[in-house]
């Protein structure tokens, strides 16, 4: 998100909808936001590396794959930021990058007594990009006008605001299917399901919001439902996993 900042410094301060966002607004200085990104980053890096240091404890267990594919992981998130002044598939860019969490997660903990790739985090991992794609087709419902003013690229923009949410739809539409198909995958029980139903009727209910896409209402979609849907589908995962 630093770095997301840094590369839309300015396309912030001509946006009425984030001209009061630190950095623009001269909060923040850009020497601090660059300094606060490097720390985060070599930590991330560092971190990944006690994965295959033995002296890390029960941390560290022979598995070097999370510091050989820390830096690619950080380049491909950051580049997501400059995805909009080239491409309509930003957002399932972004979705490409939150993706990389169930992926990197797995690629951590399961080797070496487990494959690096297996269909499980793949498919959570689909699940998981789809659904972000089509949350920030919303979100970017906001920025129309002046993404074409400043000749970015969005979906929005693009198709306009119909056409977009149409593509949003189908997105989350995925995202259901694929929960479904990943509960089969693993032996889910009642408990998942429910979830996953309750999902599919959160992310409608998002939609609904959204009809007369006012700033408010793509707020409450975009961040409300979608905080509500994360915590729903992994709260009843783990539970019933556990049960």
């Amino acid at each position: 998100m630093t770095f997301n900042r840094l590369a839309d410094h300015e396309l912030d301060g001509r946006n009425p909808r984030t001209a009061q966002r630190s950095l623009p607004k001269g909060k923040l200085s850009r020497k601090w936001a660059w300094v606060f990104l490097v720390v985060c980053g070599a930590v991330f890096i560092f971190t990944t590396l006690l994965f295959n240091w033995p002296w890390a404890g029960w941390f560290g267990y022979g598995n070097p794959y999370p510091g050989w594919f820390s830096v690619p992981t950080l380049s491909f998130v950051m580049a997501y930021s400059y995805t909009k002044r080239f491409t309509w598939a930003c957002h399932f860019w972004l979705g490409a990058s939150l993706m990389l969490t169930p992926l990197g997660a797995w690629a951590a903990i399961a080797p070496p007594m487990k494959p690096l790739v297996a269909l499980t985090p793949i498919l959570l991992g689909m699940a998981v990009m789809v659904w972000t794609a089509g949350f920030d087709i919303i979100y970017a419902l906001q920025d129309i006008y002046v993404d074409r003013q400043e000749g970015l690229f969005s979906l929005p923009a693009r198709l306009g605001g119909a056409g977009a949410m149409w593509i949003s739809r189908i997105c989350h539409s995925f995202t259901v299917s694929l929960l479904l198909i990943l509960g089969l995958v693993e032996k889910m029980g009642v408990i998942y399901y429910a979830a996953v139903i309750l999902v599919a009727l959160l992310l409608v209910i998002e939609h609904v919001i959204v009809l007369k896409p006012t700033l408010k209402r793509i707020q409450a979609a975009f961040g409300v439902v979608n905080g509500i849907i994360s915590i729903v589908i992994s709260g009843a995962a783990i539970i019933d996993i556990i049960l």
